[in-house]
């Protein structure tokens, strides 16, 4: 079996446990047939079931705990590195552990591709969550140094894990007090071990799209989350466990020998990683309580999951059912045999856990009623594992900006408007800008408008306390103090 590569962006679209439908994305997220399937979405939640669910989430308490499109996950050969890279190591094929599914148990293999570089978990995690356990040089140019790190976090059992991810550092001396830090949560890539961006992303994938829209002079921090890369199942969107991931590799990139590292961030996520930085955001205060969070930025966050949840048999993006399904039934001893069928399982063992495109290739002519035998919503345990982790149901003391594009077709407006009122009635400072002319992943003026809203954070500029007319180039724009 070749390696399964990623082959969509950092900021490939993202999709949402089994509601995953509205948020799913492949590489091309503005082609025909996503804006087609996301239409036949749309007429599937009608105003007045959107409202019922917007308002009930408005009294659900979650407990606290998905890249933009900028950058390639790995090349098309399985992400190819130099000769002097240490990662030219990892193996490139690898077999499934226990080989396939287990249908009885209602439970998917284990894919775990070996890396001989990494620590060994078991002998290493002394359950000190942030704390950095190994650091190697995989890149060095005229632009700064890329680190690869492992560091320790916690699951949502609580117990130890080990988390990969990237440290980017700009070349030329840290300013006084040590380079201030913009810790970015990356979007959906898939969740198999091969698509754990820190395998494979340069310099330029690891930092270049946070260096080319800001002015500072920063490192930049990518966890992989929890299960990339390393031993376990990706949670995928699980907030309390992609939250953790994002503090702790911050906490950890500030224990590098010879680089100064203020405690001073910014959290940016888009997507999948928007969600992970809303759930950061809530976490930071009593998880990370050294760390200084400036600002969030939360971009096309993948949020409303359970207003998604009546679209499931719409049938867009069913490649990542399988996806975030496999990781909620895993963080919460889920049996996936409560709503599916041979036909999910045949594609599952085809699929083999590999990264987004891969489960796009192995779903191609499938629809719903191929996979699954009853609704997502009909089933308590999966929709409270939904309202769970759905973000943005607790207020917290850090600056907030939601970013959004009128044209995004995977996640549509209306689920950041929710989002933006929710928050602003719990208090939360926060500007919610929507950005005409946009879709999924900010480009151009509107990611420079990101860039400079990140810079006046960490220049410790105030929040605006009302929308300035002319200050943005947002065609909504509004400001909660």
């Amino acid at each position: 079996m070749k390696l399964l590569s990623s082959r969509c962006g950092v900021r490939s679209a993202v999709a949402g446990a089994a509601v995953v439908v509205l948020l799913a994305a492949g590489c091309g997220s503005d082609d025909d047939d996503s804006t087609a399937e996301t239409t036949a979405v749309a007429d599937a939640i009608d105003e007045s079931t959107a409202t019922a669910v917007i308002n009930a989430d408005a009294e659900t308490s979650t407990t606290q705990g998905d890249g933009s499109e900028a950058g390639e996950a790995g090349s098309d050969d399985g992400g190819s590195v130099s000769a002097s890279d240490p990662r030219g190591a990892i193996p490139d094929e690898a077999d499934l552990v226990d080989g396939e599914a287990d249908v009885d148990a209602g439970i998917g293999p284990s894919f775990d591709l070996e890396d001989p570089t990494a620590p060994d978990a078991t002998a290493e995690l002394k359950g000190e969550p942030g704390r950095l356990i190994k650091a190697e040089i995989v890149e060095e140019g005229e632009d700064g140094t890329l680190w690869r790190i492992w560091y320790e976090s916690s699951g949502i059992d609580d117990q130890p894990v080990m988390v990969g991810g990237m440290v980017a550092v700009p070349a030329g001396d840290a300013p006084d007090g040590g380079f201030q830090t913009i810790s970015y949560a990356h979007g959906t890539v898939g969740i198999g071990d091969a698509c754990a961006p820190s395998r494979t992303y340069s310099l330029q994938e690891a930092a270049g799209h946070e260096w080319a829209v800001s002015d500072s002079s920063v490192v930049v921090v990518d966890s992989d989350y929890e299960g990339l890369g390393t031993d376990g199942v990706h949670h995928y969107l699980v907030g309390v466990t992609e939250g953790r991931s994002v503090l702790d590799a911050t906490r950890a990139a500030t224990q590098l020998e010879d680089v100064d590292i203020s405690n001073q961030t910014v959290i940016w996520g888009q997507s999948q990683g928007g969600h992970a930085a809303l759930f950061a955001a809530q976490l930071a205060a009593d998880w990370a309580p050294e760390l200084d969070v400036l600002g969030i930025v939360a971009e096309s966050p993948a949020t409303e999951l359970p207003l998604l949840g009546a679209a499931v048999q719409a049938g867009v993006g069913l490649e990542y059912v399988m996806m975030a399904s496999t990781g909620f039934a895993e963080a919460y001893d889920l049996d996936l045999n409560d709503f599916v069928s041979d036909g999910y399982w045949e594609a599952f063992d085809e699929m083999t856990f590999g990264c987004s495109f891969d489960f796009r290739e192995a779903l191609q002519g499938l629809s719903y009623d191929d996979l699954a035998t009853t609704s997502f919503g009909d089933l308590p345990d999966w929709s409270a594992a939904l309202e769970r982790n759905n973000p943005g149901t607790v207020a917290f003391d850090v600056p907030l900006m939601i970013a959004h594009g009128v044209d995004d077709t995977l996640v549509p407006s209306l689920a950041p408007d929710a989002l933006a009122e929710r928050l602003c009635g719990l208090g939360q400072v926060l500007e919610y800008r929507l950005f005409d002319g946009q879709g999924h992943g900010l480009e151009g003026e509107a990611a420079d408008e990101i860039g400079a809203w990140i810079d006046a954070r960490l220049a410790g500029d105030q929040m605006p306390t009302q929308a300035e007319d002319g200050n943005t180039r947002a065609s909504k724009y509004e400001v909660c103090p």
